[in-house]
């Protein structure tokens, strides 16, 4: 599975993506989706229709998640790639959270354990500051589900 999180659309990202979706037509057991975290809304939805046409997109789902865009539902512009509902799940889950973990994953493949340990305690700290942790604690004592905002 290859999760993208990406700031905004751009020729490295389309790049990437074309690259991404060619291996996936190569081998079908490969999943991967995009998440374009923006405030731009329809602007980005726009250029990730761009994108995907422009590079030929089929098997990656291209998505974005933000304020600004109005519906917050996600662009689907492949509605045959079978990671559809598992990116719906992703993306509409405490984002910020997600990015940070997957950093941590990249990151911690060469530190030892106690240097992985203090870096996930401080990320925690600092995630622990955001809205979406607030959101969490208040979800979870009223024994409802969380409105993730991304922030």
């Amino acid at each position: 599975m290859v999760c993208v999180f990406a700031r905004k659309t751009s020729e490295p990202l389309a790049s990437l993506v074309k690259q991404i979706d060619k291996k996936i037509g190569e081998n079908n057991k490969l999943k991967s989706f995009v998440v374009v975290l923006t405030r731009e809304g329809d602007k980005a939805a726009e250029d990730l229709r761009k994108l995907a046409s422009s590079a030929g997109i089929k098997h990656v789902p291209l998505t974005i998640h933000g304020d600004g865009h109005a519906s917050r539902d996600w662009l689907y512009v492949t509605d045959d790639a079978e990671v559809s509902g598992l990116a719906r799940r992703l993306a509409s889950g405490p984002v910020q959270a997600f990015a940070q973990t997957k950093a941590l994953l990249t990151r911690e493949q060469d530190m030892s354990l106690s240097a992985a340990i203090e870096l996930e305690a401080m990320t925690q700290a600092l995630l622990m500051k955001g809205e979406d942790y607030a959101e969490f604690h208040a979800a979870f004592n009223a024994g409802r589900p969380a409105q993730w905002t991304g922030r």
